[in-house]
């Protein structure tokens, strides 16, 4: 069922300026890729159950979204979520890692260079289809700000304040690459993000608008359940998206999943407290998303995610 309101007919065209990736180039290596193979290895958990929940629960997107994914038929909203997912990691690994050549003799950054292109292309084709904000696709980004720093955090996973803030420039770039110009400093960065989780939840509740975040969370559970292996974490997503997107959130509910996902996979967490129950377990959830993520293929006829050889080393991390 397709979540109507009267009061959600935003402006139909998506908001992304060519011209801001004029004269953007990505540099091959950098004080961003250093830190994001450095630290960087929870990032796609914290970008799926963090960053598109935070983008699902502002009412301005989430109906008109779910009303255009629906327009493509019963499973509208399983293929655009998924699709934005393969998106998102996209770019995550092509435009942030270190990277060596592809076969095809293209660096990473290279790649990033023309995936954001298509990725660019194809929100202004979205624009002509439906009723997306004119912001969405800086909404989208600010949306992922948090993950580079306070999601991390909260899952007690190292990160100093300078590895943050050089991660976020590269994300910059490739916002820019995308079409978005993004505040100047990661601090600003910051300050935007809070002002629109401030925003939305400010905002009158409105029925629609909550079932249609309701069903795209859905959506975007099921996508995580198929890549984290078996069954013992389906339950993650439920608990993870909430503790990472409400600060006061308690740990309790997530640990309890984490641990009865410990012994269904037969991870030693005697003896541990809770923090390092929290530091091992994201390591081993993260490695996991990582590896289901080389068999993701949400579009027909598109190649699963390969992980850069040059981040072979969280392999041991």
């Amino acid at each position: 069922m397709t979540p109507e309101s009267p009061a959600a007919a935003p402006s139909s065209s998506v908001a992304v300026d060519a011209s801001a990736a004029a004269g953007v180039v990505l540099p091959e290596h950098d004080a961003g890729t250093a830190a994001f193979a450095q630290v960087g290895m929870p990032l796609p958990l914290v970008l799926l159950c963090g960053g598109l929940p935070r983008l699902l629960a502002q009412p301005q997107v989430a109906l008109p979204l779910l009303q255009l994914a629906t327009a493509q038929g019963t499973t509208g909203a399983d293929a655009t979520l998924g699709r934005l997912v393969l998106e998102l990691l996209e770019l995550c690994f092509l435009g942030l890692a270190p990277g060596e050549p592809s076969p095809e003799g293209d660096s990473l950054a290279t790649q990033a260079q023309k995936h954001a292109g298509e990725v660019r292309a194809a929100w202004e084709a979205h624009a002509a289809l439906g009723p997306l904000p004119s912001d969405t696709p800086t909404r989208l980004l600010l949306s992922l700000v948090p993950c580079l720093r306070q999601d991390l955090l909260r899952l007690l996973w190292p990160i100093s304040l300078a590895q943050s803030e050089a991660i976020y420039q590269r994300f910059g770039l490739l916002a820019r690459l995308l079409g978005v110009t993004l505040p100047a400093t990661f601090a600003e960065a910051e300050a935007a993000a809070a002002s629109q989780v401030t925003e939305a939840s400010a905002q009158a509740p409105d029925p629609a608008a909550t079932a249609a975040t309701t069903v795209l969370q859905q959506s975007l559970e099921r996508q995580l359940a198929y890549l984290l292996p078996g069954t013992a974490l389906d339950d993650l997503p439920k608990t993870l998206c909430p503790y990472l997107l409400q600060p006061g959130h308690p740990v309790d509910a997530l640990l309890t999943v984490l641990k009865q996902a410990a012994r269904t996979v037969h991870v030693s967490i005697e003896g541990l407290d809770a923090p390092a129950v929290l530091r091992r377990m994201t390591r081993l959830l993260s490695w996991s998303l990582l590896l289901g993520l080389r068999g993701y293929r949400p579009i027909k006829g598109r190649p699963g995610l390969v992980l850069p050889k040059s981040l072979a080393s969280w392999e041991a991390a």
